[in-house]
């Protein structure tokens, strides 16, 4: 990316190519104005909390695109530096989201998440310094012992950190994009109903051609569809 000092007559000097491209302020290098192919220039604010429009360069001075730049960053450091250390939050302001209308096993089951495996490995960090890299390593270890269990404990925390984004306390989740392990597939059985269905179906072929398939499946049925 190309860095030069902007100046309000050398943005208008731009000229417009067959892509869009983007040239970066050398003295507010968070400063940057994007050139669309239509001619159109765009300030925008570029750093590590992503890309945010300042406005068209028709419309908005250099210096006072300066100032609302390092405004966005100064506004981000004092969000960074308020946020709450894990414990708190999980335990606080997380909590009290869902308290007062789960049953009181869920209640239990999230405690215990948070207990045994949340609060020991993540308690004492402030929210923005949880790294997807320490959330990878943790649920690695919990799955060696007990996948299911991990799953359990990753979706808790994945929530309580989503959380913390809605409320703005940090700005990305560390936890998206860790994988959960794959789950056994379950037997499943017929209900009483689906049992009742199956009778009249089987009745229905019982005289017929497939009448000894049917007593087959009825006798399968009998002994709980067992292999052996």
């Amino acid at each position: 990316m190309k860095q030069v000092r902007l100046t309000d007559a050398g943005i208008r000097r731009l000229k417009p190519g067959a892509r869009e491209y983007t040239v970066r302020d050398a003295q507010v290098p968070s400063l940057c104005v994007r050139v669309h192919p239509s001619g159109t220039r765009t300030l925008v604010c570029i750093d590590r909390q992503g890309k945010r429009s300042l406005g068209p360069a028709t419309l908005l001075a250099v210096d006072e695109a300066r100032r609302d730049c390092l405004k966005m960053q100064s506004e981000n450091t004092d969000r960074k530096a308020s946020a709450p250390v894990f414990a708190d939050f999980a335990t606080g302001t997380w909590r009290a989201s869902w308290v007062t209308h789960c049953k009181p096993s869920t209640i239990r089951g999230r405690d215990r998440i948070l207990k045994a495996q949340l609060l020991p490995a993540f308690g004492r960090l402030r929210m923005d310094r949880i790294t997807p890299a320490q959330v990878h390593r943790w649920f690695d270890a919990y799955s060696l012992t007990w996948p299911g269990a991990a799953n359990k404990a990753l979706e808790a925390l994945s929530q309580i950190l989503n959380h913390a984004v809605k409320l703005e306390q940090i700005s990305v989740n560390p936890a998206k994009g860790v994988k959960q392990n794959p789950r056994p597939k379950l037997s499943r059985f017929l209900s009483r109903e689906e049992i009742e269905r199956l009778h009249v179906a089987l009745d229905r072929h019982a005289c017929g051609k497939r009448g000894q398939q049917a007593d087959i499946i009825r006798l399968l049925l009998l002994t709980g569809c067992r292999k052996n």
